[in-house]
């Protein structure tokens, strides 16, 4: 019997990955025939179908070209753009109520949809008719984004290491905009994703480690594949990470947070979000299903709460910061 080259499995990949697009594709098309209470399980549903797929490709890059993955990638994202569409256009708008509040205090959860993998990010997309210029500091010096990182209402960091990373926080004619954030491949930086004038939609991250991420509300998800000894603070409604290790999540979350193939996980309240309906406690570990508490995490010592206060409530400008805030690695 012969054994099946990786040129065999990379074609094999490629028919059942085009297969499964078109189902997705013909999903969201039934979408406008779907009756409107059913319409968000619906949707949900389709999301978790291009979340499946998506991990299907990360297990599949041991015998993927590289191109092939970055184009398998690029699908994936325009099958974001597609379901994020067909929301905006089947699902009546809700006019932004979170902008009064972010106004007169912290920002409290905003309704989204909800994401089941750690390997890609939905966003709401809105008309592209002005740039962005996030910054990236490093030792008190700023300088632009390239045009490979600032990409229509996405903002992309990649392949980053000792730097202080920013949204633009000017408020140019009260416009607002919103944009999805992308972080990977990053290295002992602090990333404030904090702006008047840019609200993030959705955060994607992949292989972060020795990071700060603190962020306002997050509209849509919060997907996290491969992250180290790093220190994370946001306010979502949906929550996932996958393959973490020596962790501290301050978070708010507005449903049951999930963890997959993660250790050494210290989760706690966020403690510039004074809001209620909080889930951090109630995480949900994919890899324990016992009724007993997951190993996997514990709760953050108060103390620490209390460091992330004294240093985060304005944004660093240096990276001294990382010192006092990162998780120790565990052995």
């Amino acid at each position: 019997m012969t054994t099946p080259t990786a040129t065999d499995a990379a074609n094999d990949f490629w028919l059942a990955f085009k297969a499964e697009k078109k189902e997705i594709e013909r999903a969201l098309q039934d979408a406008t025939a779907v009756d409107k209470t059913q319409l968000p399980e619906h949707l949900n549903l389709v999301l978790q179908q291009i979340n499946q797929l998506d991990k299907q490709i990360t297990k599949a890059t041991s015998f993927i070209p590289s191109y092939d993955e970055r184009q398998y990638a690029m699908q994936i994202k325009d099958l974001m753009h597609q379901l994020d569409r067909t929301r905006a256009q089947l699902t009546p708008k809700a006019k932004f109520s979170f902008r009064s509040r972010q106004a007169k205090a912290k920002p409290t959860p905003a309704h989204a949809h909800a994401s089941a993998n750690d390997a890609c990010f939905c966003a709401t997309w809105p008309p592209a008719t002005t740039s962005l210029t996030a910054t990236t500091t490093s030792n008190g010096n700023s300088a632009p984004l390239t045009s490979q990182q600032q990409q229509g209402d996405t903002i992309e960091w990649t392949n980053q290491k000792d730097k202080i990373l920013s949204l633009p926080n000017d408020d140019l004619n009260d416009t607002h905009r919103t944009v999805a954030v992308s972080l990977s491949h990053l290295d002992h930086c602090v990333v404030w994703l904090k702006s008047a004038s840019i609200q993030v939609s959705a955060l994607h991250l992949k292989k972060v480690r020795r990071c700060v991420i603190v962020t306002d509300t997050i509209l849509g998800s919060v997907l996290i594949y491969g992250l180290e000894q790093s220190t994370i603070i946001l306010d979502c409604h949906q929550f996932r990470m996958h393959d973490a290790h020596d962790v501290a999540l301050w978070l708010h979350v507005g449903s049951h947070p999930i963890m997959e193939d993660s250790k050494e996980v210290a989760v706690g309240a966020n403690p510039f979000v004074n809001s209620p309906g909080n889930c951090v406690l109630k995480m949900e570990d994919f890899n324990w299903l016992k009724q007993q508490a997951s190993p996997n995490w514990f709760r953050a010592d108060p103390e620490r709460q209390q460091a992330v206060v004294r240093d985060m409530t304005v944004q660093p400008s240096d990276l001294t910061v990382l010192d006092r805030l990162l998780p120790e690695k565990k052995e």
